[in-house]
């Protein structure tokens, strides 16, 4: 079955189809919102800083103020893409009922993928394809995942998958091209992947069309309208950090061993609140990285992230039912859905497309492994997987059943399928959480003194000294975390060897700072053998100091009992700390 054999007449009647496609989004939302209500860890992966850029940009004038923000130079996070915080500012908050609300924003995108991703499906390969694809989507573990959390990759799925359509669609149409650097550009300003579409576009534009695509104003405007909606970011990258693409810590992070060395103390990693800039004393990059490993160390590197990764795409097709195997029988019916299709010069730009997402990813799985960066490609892995159905199905058929018409059958399939999904809509409305959720009491009886604390005391180039596994770094739209902000891992073996002296290098490696502090939670004495020689924990009374640190001077205790935490200010690094 090719993109020609498959039939496109409609399956359903109109009502019918509406009604099926209803029941699969519907059944994902309330899928959806019982893994919303599971999702209660404000510290997932990026979910504190998509919160806190989301609250500066809407504390700095908002929505409206934004462009203004850019060409100032006054937006200067680079890690999140815009896009994602600016539709959480419309209604950010510094309150749990922020986190909440951010959650059903990507629950939403989601719905939206997979509304979009039928309606695709449909018109590229007929309607049995299309509901295939969207309840196979609607049914995926990492799907519900990325649509559970604060997280920007549903809306990343929404922009790709309609631009990966309109590349397609425009070498018949060639105005297509024009939409598609639209949603390009707005994939890019909402995740830095984007920017692979621009290369999967030209190259495979330049294979399938040739040397004359070059004169097609279609393919230049691609190009310009890509320029044109990411040129607030462009712009803003070009006048704060010097370069159109600036990727922050990103671009430096493929170049490491492991992800927490980033951490050493060599890096004098800080963060720039509440703009949430990463700053760093010569971190890694590939020049240094090429100079310190072998040509057969990056082989291996390759090799072995290229199987890894494959084992990560594997499980990311796994579905939210316990049924095992079954992403080896999804990735099964995919190939044979590419094969089918293989021959179809569009399919160059789904195959392209799918290279650069997942060999970058590979280099990176050795440091940063992690399931949501080739979420993006379920999707299209979906839509094969549907034509590799459809094709092993009328092959049997034809085999089996050579009277019965290929209509027939088609339209059985489809009423198992409703069946289906009605009694897992059914099942979870009756025995899952299934509600808008239900916003926490703060997690620290301290959030409120330590946030009127950042707000009045530290300034914008102050340093204060966080441990990474503490409430407050957590928290931080929570918070309001302000300055520089240094990250102590309590837990990490290079600190217990050097004890105080360690932290205070950090200290002395920021002394043009005009204030320098340390937060001493209670929660870390119990992590760290270095604090647990200095503080100890009383039931009563809270955190108390049993042996003074030289040059740390108390500024600031949790004033209510049992205490929670104290501040510290720097005052004499020389004579400072413990060895």
């Amino acid at each position: 079955m090719n993109a020609e054999g498959a039939s496109k007449r409609p399956v359903l009647p109109t009502w019918a189809s509406i009604a099926l496609l209803l029941l699969i989004s519907g059944t994902f939302l309330f899928v959806g919102l019982d893994s919303v209500n599971e999702a209660t860890e404000p510290a997932f992966e990026d979910t504190p800083a998509f919160l806190q850029v989301a609250l500066f940009i809407k504390e700095n004038g908002g929505v409206s103020n934004f462009l203004h923000l850019c060409l100032t130079g006054a937006y200067t996070a680079a890690v999140q893409k815009p896009l994602h915080p600016l539709l959480l500012s419309t209604f950010a908050s510094r309150d749990m009922a922020f986190f909440d609300k951010a959650k059903v924003v990507s629950l939403a995108m989601g719905i939206f993928a997979i509304i979009a991703l039928f309606y695709v499906a449909r018109d590229l390969y007929g309607e049995s394809v299309a509901f295939l694809a969207t309840g196979g989507v609607a049914l995926n573990e990492t799907m519900i995942r990325i649509s559970s959390h604060v997280q920007c990759e549903t809306t990343l799925m929404l922009f790709m998958l309609l631009s990966l359509y309109c590349m397609m669609k425009g070498l018949d149409q060639g105005r297509y091209w024009i939409l598609a650097g639209v949603f390009a550009g707005l994939s890019y300003m909402t995740k830095g992947t984007g920017l692979l579409l621009v290369l999967v576009f030209m190259g495979a534009t330049l294979v399938l069309v040739g040397p004359k695509a070059l004169r097609s104003r279609h393919f230049w405007a691609f190009v310009a309208v890509f320029f044109l909606i990411s040129s607030p970011l462009i712009v803003r990258n070009i006048q704060v950090y010097g370069g159109p693409f600036y990727e922050s810590v990103n671009q430096h992070a493929l170049w490491l061993d492991r992800w927490d060395d980033i951490y050493h103390p060599r890096y004098e990693l800080a963060w720039q609140f509440p703009e949430i800039v990463w700053k760093g004393t010569d971190l890694p990059t590939m020049r240094s990285y090429l100079a310190s490993h072998s040509v057969s160390e990056v082989l291996h590197r390759m090799g072995s992230g290229v199987r890894r990764e494959f084992f990560l795409f594997l499980n990311s097709l796994e579905p939210h039912l316990p049924i095992q195997g079954a992403s080896r029988l999804v990735l099964l019916l995919f190939g044979i859905g590419v094969l089918s299709e293989i021959r179809t010069p569009r399919t160059l730009y789904v195959v392209g497309f799918m290279l650069a997402i997942f060999l970058p990813f590979a280099w990176l799985n050795q440091s940063v492994p992690a399931v949501r960066f080739i979420s993006v490609l379920i999707p299209l892995v979906f839509i094969y997987f549907g034509i590799g159905i459809m094709v092993v199905c009328q092959y049997l058929v034809q085999v089996a059943f050579p009277k019965l018409n290929v209509a027939v059958f088609q339209k059985t399939l489809l009423a198992l399928m409703s069946l289906c999904y009605a009694f897992i809509a059914g099942y979870v409305v009756l025995t899952q959480e299934v509600h808008w959720p239900e916003t926490p009491a703060p997690p620290s009886r301290g959030f409120a003194e330590i946030s009127t604390w950042f707000a009045t005391t530290v300034q914008h180039d102050d340093l204060v000294i966080l441990s990474e596994e503490g409430l407050y770094w957590r928290y931080p739209w929570l918070v309001g975390l302000k300055g520089n902000i240094a990250i102590w891992q309590t837990n990490d073996p290079r600190l217990e060897i050097g004890g105080i002296a360690s932290l205070n290098r950090v200290l002395d490696n920021k002394r043009g700072s005009s204030g320098r502090y340390v937060i001493v939670h209670k929660d870390d004495i119990s992590r760290s053998q270095i604090l647990g020689s200095h503080f100890r924990y009383d039931k009563v009374k809270g955190l108390v100091e049993v042996e003074a640190i030289k040059g740390w001077k108390l500024i600031h205790s949790h004033s209510e009992v049992p205490v929670e935490f104290v501040i510290y200010e720097i005052e004499d690094f020389t004579h400072s700390g413990i060895s």
